[in-house]
């Protein structure tokens, strides 16, 4: 099984960066990871630039759609930062 990685939202906002990212997880190389706070940043950065909403929203189910195991919820959803208390 590949390794996990956590795409943050600054990876996922470019849509260049994001879909070369996603692509290489498609082809399974790793097992790209968001939390649903990187979702809401994501949606609110979008929608701040202009994007259509319902087009945002469309973006976020494909996501999630495509990769029903990127989204993590709960404790193991944790996603610690570094200067996080352990």
């Amino acid at each position: 099984m590949p390794f996990s990685v956590v795409l943050d939202t600054c990876v996922v906002y470019p849509a260049h960066l994001r879909d070369t990212l996603l692509r290489l997880a498609e082809r399974g190389l790793y097992q790209a990871r968001w939390s649903s706070g990187i979702v809401d940043a994501l949606r609110k950065n979008l929608v701040e630039i202009g994007i259509d909403p319902h087009m945002v929203e469309r973006l976020i189910n494909e996501m999630n759609r495509a990769f029903p195991e990127g989204l993590t919820t709960g404790e193991r959803g944790r996603i610690r930062h570094r200067g996080d208390p352990t």
